[in-house]
């Protein structure tokens, strides 16, 4: 027994303690899995060396035998994530508490699983908020035809999700979605790619052509939409408006933010309004949309700044 003894000094001090428990597995197999969890309880062996212990020990006897073991001990989520997703455990996991069952999906990597299951991971993803693994089962694709719906949802939550969240999310993931929903024909999705792009642009701007964005296509058919950046971007010449403006931006640190990026979209936009594909332009509904704009910029008192924008388009 001096041989499990020296691993579980060993397992202290070397860094690879999860190679180290997958060698460990390989050589001695099951013979000491009792003494194992025991110690692992006592926090002798890290998560690491557990992980690549039961990795390996769950292919080697099957998952009845991995069950069976999780079943014995009171460590039941470390053992339960420990070979990583597979969907027979996935599935048992399904009879646990609904304590167990979140600290599971909120935990559980992936390696290997198939296009059946993956919709199905999605929404677990979602329900725990691990908004940056969905979006890269979506990224993968695996022949599925997802939803343009479900990639919206999945990149509006993210919005939500706090920085850490947000951060871990790879860019080019969310670049490439945004760039599949330019072309969806689901109306209800349409409708609301402009303001995702808005929300998006700090990552959107300095890897695509911003130009061919919805978001500025919008702006520039829709008046309403071109001075609510004005407005963002702008401080009124109503004076105390203003004051009362300046107020907001001291406490709300939010709304600087909102108001660089605005700004930034503003500067980018190109193009003559009401221009079509080709770049016609439909006289009348200009002219309607410049009416339209002067209007919306004398009630909301931004006439200077909408004049010298529009002279610039």
């Amino acid at each position: 027994h001096g041989g499990f003894d020296a691993i579980v000094t060993f397992a202290k001090k070397v860094e690879c303690s999860q190679e180290l428990g997958s060698c460990y597995a390989q050589e001695m197999e099951d013979k000491y899995v009792d003494d194992i969890i025991r110690n692992f309880i006592d926090n002798l062996f890290s998560e690491d060396f557990i992980i690549g212990y039961f990795g390996i020990l769950y292919y080697k006897e099957g998952c009845e035998w991995f069950i069976n073991k999780v079943m014995e001990v009171r460590v039941v989520i470390a053992l339960l994530r420990a070979p990583m997703y597979h969907k027979d455990i996935a599935e048992y996991v399904e009879t646990l508490p609904q304590d167990i069952q979140k600290a599971y999906w909120k935990t559980v990597k992936f390696w290997r699983y198939l296009s059946d299951d993956v919709l199905y991971l999605i929404d677990k993803m979602q329900a725990v908020n691990r908004i940056d693994v969905a979006l890269e089962m979506i990224h993968r694709k695996h022949n599925l035809q997802i939803s343009d719906k479900l990639k919206l949802e999945c990149l509006t939550q993210l919005l939500t999700t706090d920085a850490d969240q947000f951060n871990r999310a790879e860019i080019h993931y969310i670049v490439d979605i945004i760039k599949e929903l330019d072309n969806s024909e689901d109306t209800e999705v349409i409708e609301k790619i402009p303001q995702l792009e808005l929300l998006f642009y700090p990552i959107l701007e300095h890897r695509v052509d911003v130009s061919d964005l919805k978001l500025m296509h919008a702006i520039l058919h829709q008046p309403l939409l071109l001075m609510e950046l004005i407005e963002m971007a702008y401080l009124p010449e109503d004076e105390e408006k203003c004051n009362v403006l300046i107020q907001e931006f001291e406490k709300n640190k939010n709304k600087e933010f909102l108001a660089k990026m605005a700004l930034k979209i503003l500067f980018d936009l190109r193009g003559i309004p009401c221009a079509d594909e080709n770049g016609d332009v439909n006289v009348n509904a200009l002219n309607d949309y410049i009416e339209e704009l002067l209007d919306l910029a004398k009630e909301k008192k931004q006439q200077m700044i909408t004049y010298s924008i529009i002279g610039r388009l």
